[in-house]
């Protein structure tokens, strides 16, 4: 009698068993990479932000005024909401003129510590003409700079990241 060749039941399962475990890790991953995008994507619009402000500076020997005041981009900004362009926009006059558009957090919520409530993970910009302070609040989803690392926010050392002009008081406050 000849013998039935074919893989047995237990077999079987082995490899679905293994191959879900791989899926598992793939999938988890993947996810730590999309954090690392989007804490990648927020460093570089916070840079481009910043040369923005830069120019709007040495064209008119300011830098855009909020009076002093937090301003954020996005329907559901706890400082805000802003609009994206124009005089309204969270940074006053910057956009369309000097950046096409002000640029939002790639995944708007609530990711760092002591950030509680919906809308407080966004992009803020405060100014008094002569200083100014841009963060991504409360948005990092990946680890945070070390105090000698750029974008380190000795105010909020773990929920946001900063640019602001060098020098200025608004650094290491507000």
């Amino acid at each position: 009698m000849k013998r039935a060749r074919g893989f047995t039941l237990i077999e079987l399962l082995v490899v679905i068993a293994i191959i879900g475990l791989l899926a598992t890790f793939a999938v988890v991953q993947l996810g730590a990479s999309r954090e690392k995008a989007r804490d990648t994507k927020r460093k570089q619009d916070l840079v481009q932000m910043q040369k923005a402000i830069e120019l709007y500076y040495n064209e008119n020997g300011s830098y855009p005024n909020t009076g002093g005041a937090w301003r954020g981009g996005g329907s559901g900004c706890t400082y805000g909401p802003y609009s994206t362009t124009g005089t309204t926009g969270y940074i006053p006059g910057l956009a369309p003129q000097y950046i096409g558009v002000l640029p939002l957090d790639p995944r708007p919520g609530t990711r760092a510590w002591p950030c509680t409530t919906i809308g407080q993970s966004c992009y803020l910009y405060n100014s008094n003409g002569t200083d100014y302070k841009l963060i991504a609040h409360c948005g990092i989803e990946g680890a945070f700079p070390k105090p000698d690392e750029p974008f380190y926010d000795p105010y909020r050392p773990t929920w946001g990241i900063m640019v602001c002009n060098q020098g200025s008081t608004a650094c290491a406050g507000w």
